[in-house]
């Protein structure tokens, strides 16, 4: 009887010390993010990504921004537009900085035009713009460019 009891215990001890790993491994960081959340910059919302001079820059041709963020990490998608058509769909993930700095990468959702970048971008004292560069390779066209860019919030 009491090797039977012993096995259980030994089941139930184990199945609580995998509990406390992922708590404090997982869960305590993310609670930790939340906390400090109000040391982070806010970034989420919709940004319109403005390029300074770059050669594709056209009437209708707009990139926009959605953006979500919780503690230091963002996430959303980068969306690019000829007119109302959707030429490209990029996810982004990255994180922001108590210094008010943007860092991202982003990798295009789709296989017909498949493209890798990064993003480096600081806040402007109104937090409602951000400068920085964008940089990007193309895997189909193959052209490379790293381009001065801006941020403006949208919503």
């Amino acid at each position: 009887m009491s090797i039977i009891v012993s096995f259980f215990l030994g089941i139930l001890s184990s199945l609580i010390a995998i509990f406390i790993v992922y708590f404090f491994k997982i869960q305590f960081i993310n609670l930790t993010e939340f906390i400090f959340s109000n040391v982070y910059p806010k970034i989420a919302g919709q940004w319109r990504l403005e390029f300074v001079d770059y050669d594709i820059e056209k009437p209708g041709h707009r990139v926009i921004m959605a953006l979500s963020q919780f503690g230091s990490k963002v996430s959303g998608e980068m969306n690019t537009f000829d007119g109302d058509k959707l030429l490209f769909k990029d996810l982004i993930k990255g994180k922001v900085t108590p210094s008010r700095v943007f860092m991202f990468t982003f990798e295009t959702k789709t296989l017909e035009h498949h493209r890798f970048g990064s993003g480096l971008f600081k806040f402007e004292a109104d937090s409602l713009t951000l400068y920085g560069y964008l940089s990007f390779i193309c895997s189909i066209c193959q052209k490379t460019d790293s381009e001065k860019s801006t941020m403006k919030k949208i919503v």
